[in-house]
């Protein structure tokens, strides 16, 4: 993979991490919530949200094709008996 494949696919991933977690962050700030209103428990959501759109995103852009399954081997030749 060449560098620039590799910086756009990091970028990428950097900013479906952000937005997840920007997103995590917004829908903790409703109404009149501040930053010391987020309980543990949700900043580790909004992390794990952000960790997981990183790792799906990198995941997805970097798996290797698949490989077509091989062939079965033929069959073998059948057996013919003479008869007397």
């Amino acid at each position: 993979m060449t560098l620039p494949g590799v910086l756009g696919t990091s970028l990428r991933a950097f900013y479906a991490a952000l937005i997840a977690g920007l997103s995590g962050l917004v829908t903790v700030l409703v109404g009149d919530a501040d930053f010391g209103d987020i309980t543990a428990g949700q900043w580790v959501t909004i992390a794990l949200a952000a960790a997981l759109a990183f790792g799906g995103v990198w995941g997805i852009t970097n798996q290797k094709p698949s490989e077509p399954e091989p062939e079965p081997p033929p069959p073998p030749p059948k057996r013919t008996t003479r008869r007397k």
